[in-house]
């Protein structure tokens, strides 16, 4: 079982409107990963022990990704995301 704790999106200079939600939380197989971005972002899932185990860019034009959790070991996960 995969667990997720959540950076919400952060910006260089002014502030933002965006958000992030990650579900189901656990998981097993995938999440759905929920956003809203005034601009292009980065998508990083790391591991407990700092390692990247994902990474992809994110447009301000979608709402959400779907990220296959399943080849992760279980354990507790960051899902950070960087706008700008």
């Amino acid at each position: 079982m995969v667990t997720f704790v959540v950076n919400k999106p952060k910006t260089k200079g002014k502030s933002s409107q965006a958000m992030l939600h990650v579900f189901p939380n656990p998981a097993d197989e995938y999440v759905v990963i929920a956003y809203k971005l005034d601009k292009e972002g980065e998508l990083s899932i790391v591991s407990q022990d700092g390692r990247i185990v994902h990474t992809q860019i994110i447009k301000p034009g979608q709402n959400q990704v779907i990220v296959r959790v399943n080849y992760l070991t279980s354990g507790i996960y960051v899902a950070r995301m960087v706008e700008g």
